[in-house]
């Protein structure tokens, strides 16, 4: 094998570099910068912007023109109608319900539908106890 040279690490002598060391270094660096030049750029995916067999885009058909402001029609004035007395008219017009009326009657409904209701509950629930109170009469 190679002799090689043992050096303490705690000795203070400085390491000293022979001239064919600094040639090698220079030959080196001349080495790497070349081969980084040589390193094509990376590329992007897809089709290059300059590649032929590529359909030029169609131009724009031009915006279609604004369509008129309709024209707003006059409204008719109102009719006028003859004045009349009231004691002459034997027309008289249909009195409307009051909210108290329309309450009532929908409160009514309601607790008619409740009543309904309660009652066929308490049906169901009889004849559920009549059926199963059936299953020991027989014992």
């Amino acid at each position: 094998m190679a002799d090689i040279q043992e050096i303490p690490l705690e000795s203070e002598a400085p390491v000293e570099k022979g001239e064919g060391n600094n040639q090698n270094d220079e030959e080196i660096a001349e080495d790497i910068a070349p081969a980084q030049e040589d390193i094509p750029p990376k590329r992007g995916r897809g089709r290059p912007p300059g590649a032929k067999n590529r359909k030029k885009p169609e131009p724009k058909p031009p915006p279609p023109a604004p369509k008129p402001k309709a024209i707003r029609k006059k409204k008719p004035p109102p009719p006028e109608y003859e004045e009349y007395s009231s004691e002459s008219s034997e027309y008289e017009a249909p009195r409307q319900r009051s909210t108290r009326d329309l309450q009532q009657e929908r409160q009514a409904l309601a607790s008619e539908v409740l009543g309904l209701l309660s009652a066929q509950r308490n049906q169901r629930s009889v004849a559920r106890r009549n059926h199963y109170a059936s299953w020991f009469q027989n014992m």
